[in-house]
């Protein structure tokens, strides 16, 4: 192929580039939050997370209960799949809107969260085997 050849390819490539979104914007998505009450945790697993601290808003119920937690979260990245959060203390056993932000793009995403909380007992379930007897006592 020519020099000029060449030149020309090259520069359609980069105008096709050029004019190609360098990825889809999507709206962030939890599926799934872990909470990891003994070491004062919380562990958000989603899709399309934002991926950089700067970018990131992180809030867990209403405005001062405890509201903005982002200082205490971490983006995992670049896999856009998971934020950790060291709280310190967890919040009270309740009910929580947890929301995930993206400061950039201005698109977030919520999780109905439940800390502390026991769900009802289930049922019995059925009696084992019986065990080896044990020894004879004194």
């Amino acid at each position: 192929m020519s020099s000029p050849a060449r030149g020309r390819l090259a520069r359609a490539c980069v105008l096709a580039f050029a004019a190609a979104p360098a990825f889809a914007a999507t709206d962030p998505v939890i599926e799934a939050v872990v909470v990891m009450d003994d070491i004062d945790a919380i562990a958000i697993v989603g899709r399309d997370l934002p991926v950089s601290r700067g970018d990131l808003s992180v809030h867990l119920g209403t405005p001062g209960e405890p509201g903005d937690i982002s200082g205490s979260c971490q983006p995992v990245a670049p896999l856009r799949q998971a934020i950790t959060c060291r709280l310190g203390e967890l919040p009270p056993a309740g009910d929580y809107l947890l929301r995930v932000a993206s400061a950039r793009a201005g698109s977030s995403a919520t999780y109905d969260l439940t800390i502390g909380a026991a769900g009802p007992r289930g049922p019995a379930g059925e009696d084992g085997p019986a065990g080896p007897t044990g020894p004879q006592g004194p």
